[in-house]
């Protein structure tokens, strides 16, 4: 009886050496290969026929071809195939430790349901730049905070597509939102937590993914990712503080110099060669997270084109404390302010706007 239903979904183009590994990563796993299915949905499905052909895989599968570029189409066409109880949702390209099903499933079944967000490992390609290596740093460094309790778990911690939701609670939200293109699971993760689901880290569910991609296409998929968070947030705003942090996230010098990059609106590409420079140095951590923070800014300004918006969004709201305005005539000190030099006060401050 299938149990699972692994949608290999997100980036399914043509067949390839690393879709190839995922799958045959698949046939490997503990749990028994009549308990799982595997459905292959994406808008291209090149070759795919004829490479799985070649493979003897032991568990049983489905191909969708959909059509236009939705990746919440493809999600939706997956979930409506799946047999199994439990929905997991795997990237295309990465690499199922044995027990990732296992661990799933169990989890799953002690909670009676949850938003079960796994382990990613990210590891740089032989002959990555200096930026890929420092990603792949950077995305470790934050599985571990997730593991280890130090950062909350949110919506866009489901970004990496490793995570099982109940099949039944996705229909109940009313599946994947068709009208966005990029992170779909990022909103459905919200959706599902409004609606009684917990996030819950499953630290020995691990995948592992190799990087090899290069500056650029890093940079492009963040900049991506702030759009399509802009995007997210005016589906719901109820999602900003999970999708965008703090703007002051960094030392006074990095707030300053990415306000001031962000107002040229200067291409991350001029900062990425600069970066290459400190790709031995002590400097190359704290370059590379200001790059990748811009790229992430980048995006949502580009996304927004709102001054208005964008200055509550990266100002924050200012808030004035008063202990007490005293009477008329009444003199100031520790605690009081005449009400005089308070009206003033507000009278400049509307003049600033």
């Amino acid at each position: 009886m299938t149990q699972v239903s692994v949608s290999a979904i997100n980036a399914i183009g043509s067949w390839s050496k690393k879709l190839r590994a995922t799958l045959e990563s698949l046939a490997k796993q503990t749990l028994n290969h009549t308990d799982f299915e595997v459905i292959l949905a994406g808008y291209s499905t090149e070759g795919l026929e004829d490479g799985l052909a070649q493979l003897a895989l032991p568990y049983s599968y489905k191909v969708i071809k959909t059509s236009g570029n939705c990746s919440g189409e493809a999600l939706n066409r997956g979930v409506e195939a799946a047999n199994g109880h439990l929905c997991l949702f795997l990237k295309a390209d990465y690499i199922a430790a044995p027990r990732l099903l296992a661990e799933h499933l169990q989890v799953q079944g002690e909670t009676g349901g949850v938003v079960g967000i796994g382990m990613v490992v990210h590891n740089p390609s032989a002959g990555s730049g200096w930026y890929a290596k420092q990603f792949c740093d950077w995305q470790n460094k934050l599985s571990s905070a997730l593991a280890k309790g130090e950062k909350p778990l949110s919506s866009t911690s489901c970004c990496n597509l490793n995570f099982s939701v109940p099949r039944q609670a996705i229909l109940n939200v009313g599946n994947f939102a068709r009208e966005i293109l990029n992170s779909t699971e990022i909103e459905i993760a919200f959706r599902l937590t409004r609606c009684g689901l917990r996030y819950e880290y499953i630290l020995r569910a691990v995948s592992t993914y190799e990087e090899s991609r290069n500056f650029t296409a890093i940079a492009r998929e963040t900049m991506r990712c702030g759009a399509s968070y802009v995007d997210f947030w005016r589906r719901n705003r109820e999602m900003l503080p999970e999708l965008f942090g703090d703007f002051y996230d960094t030392s006074l010098r990095g707030v300053v110099l990415r306000r001031f990059l962000l107002w040229l609106t200067l291409s991350p590409v001029f900062l990425a060669r600069i970066g290459s420079l400190f790709q031995v140095n002590f400097w190359a951590v704290e370059w590379f997270e200001f790059i990748h923070s811009y790229c992430f800014w980048y995006g949502v300004k580009q996304a927004l084109r709102d001054r208005k918006i964008w200055q509550r969004l990266t100002y924050g709201t200012p808030i004035l404390m008063y202990h007490a305005i005293g009477r008329p005539g009444e003199s100031a000190n520790r605690y009081i302010i005449p009400i005089r030099r308070f009206t003033q006060q507000m009278r400049l401050l509307k003049i600033l706007g």
